[in-house]
């Protein structure tokens, strides 16, 4: 079946009413499908948006710890140096025991980090230095003990042996490497 055109004079007999409201409707459909698709593109760059400044707020984070770290381990290890370099000059008798004492008390209210706390970030922002940082704390230990059998030695007539001062200033060695290669594999992480 062939559809005839329509002819001019039944063109009149249509309401104009009608034709403005179809265009209205047409104008509407469109002008909501416009809005729609706007909305979801809009949604989705939100979406990217976020999900962007949430991995940029976890790198600031992340950073922010490890520079706490490193500044924990900095202050530390230089106490290890301030602490050995005073042992060794009162064991050579260039200062007495007292400034010793008196410069501990001070660092004991001061620089000494919470290891248990530097340990524990490690393992939340840095778990690939754990065994790195297990021969630290080994390094540590040793050279605590001869921290120890130094400050023993203070409050008696004997002076610490050569031995043991020798010992602990070789401790110290170790921790200088170990403490330096923590240290940049922090600051490696950092930058990443």
């Amino acid at each position: 079946m062939i559809i005839p055109p329509i002819s001019k004079s039944e063109i009149s007999t249509i309401p104009t009413w009608s034709i403005d409201l179809g265009q209205i409707a047409l104008g509407a459909c469109l002008a909501l499908i416009g809005v729609v698709l706007t909305n979801r593109a809009n949604t989705s760059r939100l979406k990217l948006q976020l999900e962007h400044e949430k991995a940029l707020a976890a790198q600031a984070r992340r950073q922010r710890g490890l520079e706490t770290l490193f500044s924990q381990l900095n202050s530390w290890w230089l106490m290890v140096h301030n602490t050995t370099d005073i042992l060794v000059r009162v064991d050579c008798g260039e200062t007495n025991v007292q400034s010793y004492f008196d410069y501990m008390s001070e660092l004991q209210s001061e620089r000494v980090p919470n290891f248990g706390l530097i340990e524990m970030k490690l393992k939340i922002l840095a778990p690939s230095l754990q065994e790195r940082y297990q021969d630290f704390t080994k390094a540590k230990d040793c050279w605590d003990n001869y921290l120890n059998s130094v400050e023993n030695s203070l409050g008696t007539a004997s002076a610490a042996s050569p031995v043991v001062i020798k010992g602990m200033m070789d401790e110290r060695e170790k921790l200088d490497t170990l403490v330096k290669e923590l240290k940049d594999e922090i600051v490696k992480l950092a930058v990443v």
